[in-house]
């Protein structure tokens, strides 16, 4: 029930944001917001998952790649028509790109900091 909240906020979230910024355009468009921002919210719930029990390398990997995966999925779905990239499509798709890694980092941190 959680990764279904989790989906559908995102998903939400993403519409109503490219939706007030005039960036979908038409069906494919609004379709292509909904995936990428349930992506993210999956990937909020995967990483705020209290059974999650990977190794520090396998940690690493997967930060990296989904950050980068959410980033290059921003630049395809909210860049504007002429598909330059900006500067402002590197800070957005790098804002929705880091919640997941980051949760994981801080969750590495205060797990395996020693308990006193």
């Amino acid at each position: 029930m959680r990764y279904l909240f989790w989906f559908l906020f995102g998903a939400a979230f993403c519409y109503m944001l490219g939706a007030k910024q005039g960036l979908l355009s038409g069906a494919p468009g609004e379709i292509e917001a909904i995936i990428y921002g349930g992506l993210d919210g999956l990937g909020v719930a995967v990483a705020t998952s209290k059974k999650l029990s990977w190794s520090v390398p396998l940690k690493f990997l997967i930060r990296g790649v989904w950050a980068a995966c959410l980033f290059v999925m921003y630049i395809f779905v909210f860049s504007s028509a002429n598909h330059r990239i900006h500067g402002d499509d590197i800070f957005w798709g790098l804002l929705f790109g880091l919640p997941a890694p980051l949760i994981l980092i801080i969750r590495g941190i205060l797990i395996s900091r020693p308990r006193t």
